[in-house]
């Protein structure tokens, strides 16, 4: 016999066949607004976790985000130097890189500071009394993420360096190909000039050469019938 049905054997012998125990009252519930419930880094970082996962097309940017409230859980002495490496690798793959897209996880003054140019001041929190720790696997999960972005951002770096010099070397030929329609233009010009001109030359020279044999002609004429 298991010690709960001997303890509800026992009770029902000391108090009788007759006298059951009576149901306990129902505990008292109270609503709290979800409004004031503050999110902890890990929930932010399960929050980007499951962003990641809906949106493919932006899963590096709430990867990098899940990363950032992760750190800040783990350990919050490092977290905001941290944060500001994600912002610069953040803003190599966001569509708008003038502000953070998880300000709750890289506040807008850390994603000013991975720009370069320091706050007037910048609102550090205040460490996190009790710090859970993350689990191996999440850490090496959130490592390769981590690993990844920056692999895909200079990736996106290397693209772009290749691309703009693969345009450049486009317009240098196409303004080649274009000079040298352009001098092939000019010199069709000054052969088809060249050759009118010579055309006319030669319509001076033959009439020239004509009106010299008709005058020889009108001349031998003359002799031949005066005698000279």
């Amino acid at each position: 016999m298991t010690p709960f049905r001997f303890a509800a054997l026992a009770l029902f012998t000391a108090t009788g066949a007759q006298a059951m125990p009576q149901a306990a009252a129902p505990i008292a519930t109270v609503d709290i607004p979800a409004s004031t419930i503050v999110p902890t880094e890990t929930d932010l970082a399960r929050l980007y976790q499951d962003k990641a996962q809906a949106d493919p097309g932006g899963a590096q940017v709430w990867t990098a985000c899940a990363a950032a409230a992760t750190k800040r859980s783990a350990s919050p002495t490092e977290a905001d130097d941290f944060a500001v490496q994600m912002a610069k690798v953040l803003k190599l793959i966001v569509p708008d890189p003038s502000r953070s897209p998880c300000e709750d996880a890289i506040s807008s003054a850390l994603w000013a500071a991975a720009g370069g140019a320091r706050p007037a001041a910048v609102a550090r929190p205040a460490p996190t009394p009790i710090v859970k720790p993350v689990p191996a696997a999440e850490a090496e999960r959130l490592r390769l993420a981590e690993e990844a972005a920056k692999a895909d951002a200079a990736e996106r770096a290397r693209v772009t360096d290749f691309n703009r010099q693969a345009a450049e070397r486009a317009k240098a030929d196409t303004d080649k190909i274009l000079a040298d329609k352009q001098a092939g233009i000019r010199a069709r010009d000054d052969y088809q000039a060249a050759q009118a001109q010579y055309q006319t030359d030669k319509a001076r020279a033959d009439a020239a050469l004509a009106a010299q044999a008709e005058y020889d002609r009108q001349m031998r004429d003359y002799r031949a019938k005066y005698g000279k």
